[in-house]
Protein backbone atom coordinates (compact mmCIF):
# COMPACT_ATOMS: atom_id res chain seq x y z
CA UNK A 1 0.00 0.00 0.00
CA UNK A 2 3.25 2.38 0.81
CA UNK A 3 5.04 1.55 -2.53
CA UNK A 4 1.83 1.84 -4.39
CA UNK A 5 0.94 5.75 -2.54
CA UNK A 6 4.77 6.43 -3.09
CA UNK A 7 4.14 5.56 -6.60
CA UNK A 8 1.36 7.56 -7.28
CA UNK A 9 2.67 10.18 -5.58
CA UNK A 10 6.07 10.49 -8.00
CA UNK A 11 3.99 9.72 -11.11
CA UNK A 12 1.70 13.42 -9.70
CA UNK A 13 5.01 15.06 -9.57
CA UNK A 14 6.13 14.54 -13.17
CA UNK A 15 2.82 15.71 -14.36
CA UNK A 16 4.26 19.49 -15.41
CA UNK A 17 1.80 20.11 -18.39
CA UNK A 18 4.36 18.01 -20.88
CA UNK A 19 2.07 15.29 -22.46
CA UNK A 20 1.84 11.99 -20.45
CA UNK A 21 0.49 8.95 -20.90
CA UNK A 22 -0.32 6.64 -17.52
CA UNK A 23 -0.33 3.23 -18.48
CA UNK A 24 -2.21 0.80 -16.25
CA UNK A 25 -2.17 -2.43 -17.40
CA UNK A 26 -4.64 -5.11 -15.24
CA UNK A 27 -6.74 -1.66 -14.65
CA UNK A 28 -8.96 -4.03 -12.11
CA UNK A 29 -6.05 -3.95 -9.55
CA UNK A 30 -6.35 -0.08 -9.38
CA UNK A 31 -10.38 -0.66 -8.91
CA UNK A 32 -9.54 -2.63 -5.71
CA UNK A 33 -8.58 0.06 -3.61
CA UNK A 34 -10.48 2.70 -2.39
CA UNK A 35 -7.37 5.04 -2.07
CA UNK A 36 -6.21 4.04 -5.75
CA UNK A 37 -9.62 4.98 -7.18
CA UNK A 38 -9.68 7.83 -5.57
CA UNK A 39 -6.35 8.80 -7.16
CA UNK A 40 -7.29 6.85 -10.93
CA UNK A 41 -10.64 9.61 -10.25
CA UNK A 42 -8.32 12.48 -10.16
CA UNK A 43 -6.23 11.31 -13.02
CA UNK A 44 -9.24 11.09 -14.81
CA UNK A 45 -10.94 14.17 -14.11
CA UNK A 46 -7.87 16.79 -13.48
CA UNK A 47 -5.45 15.36 -16.13
CA UNK A 48 -6.57 16.77 -18.99
CA UNK A 49 -5.80 20.08 -18.16
CA UNK A 50 -2.15 19.14 -17.03
CA UNK A 51 -1.56 17.37 -20.40
CA UNK A 52 -2.15 13.97 -19.20
CA UNK A 53 -3.68 11.06 -20.64
CA UNK A 54 -4.78 7.73 -19.11
CA UNK A 55 -4.68 4.15 -20.52
CA UNK A 56 -6.44 1.77 -18.78
CA UNK A 57 -6.27 -1.97 -19.94
CA UNK A 58 -7.95 -5.37 -17.96
CA UNK A 59 -9.00 -8.09 -18.95
CA UNK A 60 -12.41 -8.51 -18.52
CA UNK A 61 -15.13 -5.30 -19.06
CA UNK A 62 -17.07 -6.74 -15.69
CA UNK A 63 -13.66 -5.03 -13.38
CA UNK A 64 -15.30 -1.43 -14.95
CA UNK A 65 -18.51 -2.41 -14.67
CA UNK A 66 -18.71 -3.72 -10.94
CA UNK A 67 -16.70 -0.43 -9.70
CA UNK A 68 -20.31 1.39 -9.93
CA UNK A 69 -19.13 4.48 -8.01
CA UNK A 70 -16.33 4.89 -10.83
CA UNK A 71 -18.40 3.95 -13.69
CA UNK A 72 -19.36 7.54 -14.58
CA UNK A 73 -16.03 8.78 -14.49
CA UNK A 74 -14.77 6.25 -16.85
CA UNK A 75 -17.56 7.29 -19.18
CA UNK A 76 -17.25 10.72 -19.03
CA UNK A 77 -13.30 10.88 -18.85
CA UNK A 78 -12.44 7.62 -21.03
CA UNK A 79 -14.57 8.34 -24.43
CA UNK A 80 -12.22 6.17 -26.75
CA UNK A 81 -13.09 2.53 -25.53
CA UNK A 82 -11.38 -0.92 -27.40
CA UNK A 83 -13.28 -3.92 -26.53
CA UNK A 84 -11.60 -6.94 -27.46
CA UNK A 85 -13.78 -9.64 -29.00
CA UNK A 86 -16.03 -11.73 -26.35
CA UNK A 87 -18.08 -14.56 -27.74
CA UNK A 88 -19.35 -14.84 -24.64
CA UNK A 89 -20.22 -10.80 -24.50
CA UNK A 90 -24.28 -11.51 -25.26
CA UNK A 91 -25.10 -14.30 -22.32
CA UNK A 92 -27.29 -13.32 -19.46
CA UNK A 93 -24.19 -13.67 -17.35
CA UNK A 94 -22.34 -10.86 -19.35
CA UNK A 95 -24.38 -8.46 -21.14
CA UNK A 96 -25.10 -6.50 -17.85
CA UNK A 97 -21.66 -5.64 -17.49
CA UNK A 98 -21.44 -4.23 -21.60
CA UNK A 99 -25.33 -2.53 -20.41
CA UNK A 100 -23.56 -0.44 -17.40
CA UNK A 101 -20.82 0.63 -19.82
CA UNK A 102 -23.78 2.25 -22.06
CA UNK A 103 -23.54 -0.43 -25.11
CA UNK A 104 -26.57 -1.08 -27.26
CA UNK A 105 -27.21 -4.70 -27.61
CA UNK A 106 -26.31 -4.21 -31.14
CA UNK A 107 -22.94 -3.46 -29.81
CA UNK A 108 -23.16 -6.15 -27.50
CA UNK A 109 -23.68 -8.41 -30.45
CA UNK A 110 -20.75 -7.55 -32.58
CA UNK A 111 -18.30 -7.82 -29.50
CA UNK A 112 -19.21 -11.50 -29.34
CA UNK A 113 -19.24 -11.94 -32.96
CA UNK A 114 -15.52 -10.01 -33.92
CA UNK A 115 -12.38 -12.25 -34.41
CA UNK A 116 -10.91 -12.82 -31.14
CA UNK A 117 -6.81 -12.07 -31.58
CA UNK A 118 -7.74 -9.98 -34.69
CA UNK A 119 -10.49 -7.55 -34.17
CA UNK A 120 -11.79 -4.76 -31.43
CA UNK A 121 -14.84 -2.76 -31.55
CA UNK A 122 -13.48 1.39 -30.92
CA UNK A 123 -16.71 3.62 -29.38
CA UNK A 124 -15.14 7.44 -29.42
CA UNK A 125 -17.16 10.39 -30.10
CA UNK A 126 -16.57 10.77 -33.63
CA UNK A 127 -18.56 6.77 -34.25
CA UNK A 128 -18.28 3.40 -33.52
CA UNK A 129 -16.54 0.75 -36.01
CA UNK A 130 -14.81 -2.45 -35.70
CA UNK A 131 -11.18 -2.37 -36.37
CA UNK A 132 -8.58 -4.96 -37.88
CA UNK A 133 -4.88 -5.07 -36.20
CA UNK A 134 -3.66 -7.90 -38.79
CA UNK A 135 -0.40 -9.18 -38.07
CA UNK A 136 1.49 -11.70 -39.76
CA UNK A 137 3.50 -14.88 -38.06
CA UNK A 138 6.35 -12.86 -37.59
CA UNK A 139 5.02 -10.07 -35.57
CA UNK A 140 2.98 -12.33 -33.81
CA UNK A 141 5.94 -14.39 -32.83
CA UNK A 142 7.74 -11.48 -31.37
CA UNK A 143 4.83 -9.93 -29.51
CA UNK A 144 3.58 -12.87 -28.40
CA UNK A 145 6.63 -12.99 -26.03
CA UNK A 146 6.54 -11.50 -23.30
CA UNK A 147 8.32 -13.23 -20.20
CA UNK A 148 11.44 -11.52 -18.99
CA UNK A 149 13.84 -14.15 -20.47
CA UNK A 150 12.29 -12.90 -23.38
CA UNK A 151 12.31 -9.45 -22.73
CA UNK A 152 16.29 -9.41 -21.57
CA UNK A 153 17.17 -12.12 -24.60
CA UNK A 154 15.30 -9.10 -27.03
CA UNK A 155 17.23 -6.29 -25.46
CA UNK A 156 20.49 -8.28 -25.44
CA UNK A 157 20.09 -8.95 -29.16
CA UNK A 158 19.23 -5.36 -29.82
CA UNK A 159 21.86 -3.62 -28.19
CA UNK A 160 24.09 -5.82 -30.12
CA UNK A 161 22.79 -5.59 -33.62
CA UNK A 162 19.96 -3.05 -33.45
CA UNK A 163 19.06 -3.61 -37.40
CA UNK A 164 18.84 -7.25 -37.66
CA UNK A 165 17.97 -8.35 -33.97
CA UNK A 166 14.36 -9.81 -35.10
CA UNK A 167 15.52 -12.19 -37.00
CA UNK A 168 18.54 -13.55 -34.46
CA UNK A 169 15.11 -13.63 -31.76
CA UNK A 170 12.68 -15.46 -34.18
CA UNK A 171 15.14 -18.07 -35.14
CA UNK A 172 14.34 -20.65 -33.22
CA UNK A 173 10.89 -20.02 -34.54
CA UNK A 174 11.03 -21.08 -37.98
CA UNK A 175 9.59 -17.98 -38.89
CA UNK A 176 12.28 -15.93 -42.04
CA UNK A 177 11.90 -12.44 -41.65
CA UNK A 178 13.07 -9.83 -44.34
CA UNK A 179 15.39 -7.13 -44.48
CA UNK A 180 14.40 -4.20 -42.45
CA UNK A 181 12.36 -1.94 -44.03
CA UNK A 182 12.53 2.32 -44.57
CA UNK A 183 9.67 4.10 -42.86
CA UNK A 184 9.98 6.39 -46.13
Amino acid sequence: MLSMDYVFAETDRRFDGRPTLVVLDEAWSFFAHPLWVERLRSWLKEGRKLNVAVLMATQSVADASRRTDLTTDLLESCQTRLYLANAEANTREMRPHYDVLSLAPAQIELIARIEPKRELYLVQPGGRRVISLPMGDAALSILGRTGADDSARALKLRAGNPDYWKEDFTNDTGIKLGPPQDAA
